[in-house]
């Protein structure tokens, strides 16, 4: 279930009728355009001259105008013709959906055609992805009353799929008597969402036309929708997957509407429509078009470097489109009413759409054209999964199994080519695929006009932890690693205070090089000896608080692997109150660090993992048990130098396989009664049982493992943080180490439910993006400890936006962090630090929007 507020709900404010009714007064008012019937006029009138606000550098020739389907009814179109050869390229008509929504406004102003808006909503600026870079773009507002379209007879604007499939096949005979040069060449149909019955509709006409008429001039050789509707029922069913296995609904919620909802029936039940309304209630104030995009609010009405998404971009098409010179230019008619994006009116009294243009498919795929269809993997309105599971009823047989496709040196996408039929996803998009990764799309489209497929290698900015776990997982799954779990004590010498060599003064780092300015705490780095026969010691960095230090927590932070360092990931890379600069030579602050709130202790273990090290060879061949136990030691003989975070308020946190060391070392603690310390809290990011992505996060940088690599590789920088026997090689894993893991229990589920009944604080958190071991990898095993819910699934709030959701169960708190990868505090730093605060302090995660 989740919480229900004020809000939270998506609310249609006018009734369906009422809209209806005052749309068809509003239009029965006025009087035919002009006085009398316009006249089609030519092409050298349509053509464009050049857009207020259009910058510079354009080599492409535009044109917009009206064409007359009826007596009464014209159709408005926008024409860039393509900015290299156009007489040996390609028309493409898009068209967008809704119903009633705007292919110029949405279409070819905030995703593929040649320019953007800006800001000031009077200027433009080139758009170097755009799709007339390789074809001829021909965008179509579609039926009339859409954008700048219109018809002088009001029962025209209740209009659906039939009259709308009409109009846009007489468009295009008449629009080619205009345009002659077009007449036979290769023409494709592309558009998205509800496009996804226009496209199929319009080609299905085309080729019943072609079958009677073999001079037909519309030469179509192929159709592409994206995120596109299709088949209701697959809709439905395909949708609501989508939203558990993203974590945008509770386990309870989904499991509802799996065991009372018939999508197949013609109506749906009451207990299945009281789910549906939790669904929409637990999403929180997210973009539906792309559920990782920030959202627009008024004081964001500013340009975005041009590589990023502005979620304003609609506001300054809004503005640009209803300026009366814009629209002198573009030969806009007369029209007694302003341009909006979607018309709701022709949106409500839709007549006709049948609950599945599958059928259509299956005709067009065996007519020999070329048939696609693209989703981009992050839209919530029409997702992915409907996609996939209305390609399934199909039963299309697999050509090219699916495979990853490249742009610019990363995964675009992925293809899997069935017979008859393309299916791509495009990475890291959302509803309008173009608007959220336009380099990707174009070389989609590329790719569909071409009849190719995409480029498959993909080279890797580097590895690290993450790579790590994954192979580590995969030879889990490959039985090539032990999961046994070792009971007798490895460290002789458990608990005991071991003499040790340097000081708290000694450990103090005046300043770390190339450190910037503003620092106000102190840090300190050094060795603390955890075996003195075996002469093995483990390394620590450790920063106080920027605040009060005396009177915050001490949290250690481990990192996992197994086999990788605590201090590169998550003291420079994640939640350290520094990063290291591309130079990898001078740090920056991170504003989001964990020790605004807390004193944070990054400890590198085991043995051999960044600069802690053993004397004793054979001790780089380690495992889970040794780790807990060196771990312990670790803490015992730390607290002896610093003395004053004996009895402090205790918390242990980590991520990816420190999901084993985190709750057996809290185990340890817990069993030992004559510990000096009190453990009081626990805090682990659950990564276990199952190796199941990452997507491009504002601020992000890929590279960032590179500058720490040479940073800490630098010999006055090991000298400042008091590495011994310097200067010495610093990697981030010790592939050795992971290799040759011992111990590995296959799941510390036992340990979690004894934590659970000790009385210490559990919470369990995940990034919703993360591929190595996914949000789903925590949900299920929750489900295996079956413990009730406490506070429903709720979203939590972050600067104004759903930072992530969060459900309280018995003793349990799980909390996932919307947008954020395997290594949560450096995808998304402001985010994860609420949550790390609300754990502190031990409250949920902030439930309303502040």
């Amino acid at each position: 279930m989740c919480r229900r507020r004020c809000g939270c709900t998506e609310a249609i404010t006018v009734s369906s009728t009422t809209s209806l009714r005052m749309m068809l007064m509003f239009y029965a008012n006025f009087s035919r355009l002009d006085g009398e019937k316009q006249e089609v006029g030519s092409k050298e009138d349509d053509k464009i001259s050049a857009l207020p606000g259009q910058p510079s550098g354009v080599s492409f020739d535009q044109y917009s105008g009206y064409i007359t389907v009826d007596a009464d009814r014209a159709l408005f179109y926008y024409l860039a013709e393509s900015s290299g050869d156009p007489s040996t390229k390609p028309l493409v008509l898009w068209l967008n959906g809704g119903p009633g929504c705007s292919s110029f406004g949405a279409g070819a102003m905030t995703e593929l055609g040649p320019f953007r808006v800006n800001s000031d909503g009077k200027t433009l600026w080139l758009n170097q992805y755009a799709w007339n870079n390789v074809a001829n773009i021909l965008f179509l507002e579609s039926p009339a009353g859409v954008g700048f379209s219109y018809s002088n007879t009001s029962s025209d604007y209740v209009t659906g799929d039939e009259k709308t499939k009409q109009d846009s096949f007489t468009f295009l005979i008449n629009w080619m008597e205009k345009f002659p040069e077009y007449k036979r060449r290769e023409f494709y149909i592309v558009g998205e969402s509800y496009a996804g019955h226009y496209v199929p509709q319009l080609a299905q006409m085309i080729l019943s036309h072609k079958k009677i008429e073999p001079n037909l001039v519309i030469n179509l050789q192929g159709i592409a929708t994206g995120n596109a509707l299709i088949d209701d029922e697959t809709t439905s069913t395909g949708s609501y997957d989508f939203y558990w296995t993203h974590a945008l609904i509770s386990d309870e919620v989904h499991e509802g509407i799996v065991l009372n909802c018939n999508f197949s029936a013609e109506t749906t039940s009451e207990a299945c429509n009281e789910y549906i309304n939790q669904a929409v209630s637990c999403r929180g104030n997210i973009d539906n078009y792309d559920i990782y995009a920030p959202l627009c609010y008024p004081q964001a009405n500013t340009s975005l470097p041009r590589c990023r998404f502005d979620p304003c971009s609609d506001n300054y098409v809004y503005s640009y489109l209803n300026t009366a010179e814009v629209q002198k230019a573009l030969n806009v008619r007369g029209l007694p009413y302003s341009w909006a994006p979607c018309n709701w009116g022709i949106h409500i009294g839709w007549k006709d759409s049948p609950d599945t243009v599958l059928p259509i498919f299956q005709e067009l795929m065996q007519s020999g054209i070329r048939v696609w269809i693209y989703s981009g993997d992050t839209d919530n309105v029409l997702p992915v999964t409907t996609t996939r599971y209305a390609i399934n009823k199909m039963g299309t047989p697999v050509k090219t199994p699916w495979y990853p496709w490249n742009f610019q040196g990363e995964v675009g996408g992925y293809a899997v080519e069935y017979q008859n039929l393309t299916f791509v996803t495009v990475r890291g998009a959302g509803h309008f695929v173009s608007s959220y990764q336009p380099g990707r799309a174009l070389t989609m489209f590329s790719s569909f006009i071409n009849g190719t497929c995409g480029i498959i290698f993909v080279q890797q900015c580097h590895g690290g932890e993450g790579d790590a776990l994954l192979k580590f997982l995969e030879a889990r799954q490959t039985k090539q690693l032990p999961m046994t779990n070792v009971n007798e004590r490895v460290n002789s010498e458990l608990g005991w205070i071991i003499p040790q060599k340097g000081s708290k003064k000694d450990d103090k780092i005046s300043v770390l090089p190339g450190q910037p300015s503003g620092v106000n705490f102190d840090q300190y780095s050094g060795y603390v000896t955890v075996d003195a026969k075996a002469g093995r010691a483990f390394f620590y960095y450790f920063t106080e608080s920027t605040q009060d230090p005396s009177n915050k927590p001490l949290v250690l932070w481990l990192n996992g692997g197994p086999g990788c360092s605590s201090f590169e990931n998550g003291g420079m890379a994640e939640l350290g109150p520094f990063r290291v600069n591309n130079d990898g030579n001078t740090l920056w602050l991170n504003e989001f660090a964990w020790n605004t709130v807390a004193n944070v202790l990054f400890l590198q273990s085991p043995a051999g993992v960044g600069f802690s090290y053993s004397n004793r060879s054979s001790d780089y061949v380690t495992g889970d048990k040794r780790t807990s136990e060196d771990s312990y030691n670790f803490l015992i003989n730390w607290m002896e130098r610093f003395p004053e975070y004996k009895n402090r308020d205790f918390y242990i946190a980590g991520e990816s396989y420190a999901g084993h060391y985190v709750p057996q070392l809290a185990q340890l603690i817990l069993s030992h009664k004559k510990l000096s310390l009190t453990c009081k809290e626990l805090q682990q990011e659950m990564r276990i049982l199952t190796s199941k992505h990452k997507i491009v996060i504002s601020g992000y940088d890929p590279c960032t493992s590179e500058y720490v690599d040479s940073y800490l590789n630098t010999a006055e920088v090991q000298e400042a943080l008091h590495v011994r026997g310097t200067p010495r090689e610093w990697v981030s894993c010790n592939s050795s180490i992971h290799a040759s893991w011992q111990d590995s229990p296959d799941t510390v589920l036992p340990i979690y439910q004894e934590l659970m009944q000790s009385g210490i604080r559990v919470w369990i958190y995940s990034g919703d993006t993360d591929y190595i071991v996914s949000v789903t990898t925590s949900r299920y095993a929750i489900d295996k400890i079956k413990t009730p819910v406490k506070t429903s699934w709720y979203p939590w709030y972050f600067q104004g936006e759903v930072g992530g959701y969060a459900v309280e169960y018995e003793n349990l708190t799980f909390v996932t962090v919307r947008g954020s990868g395997n290594f949560v505090p450096g995808y998304q730093p402001g985010r994860a630090l609420t949550m790390f605060s609300s754990f502190i302090n031990g409250t949920l995660p902030p439930q309303y929007l502040k």
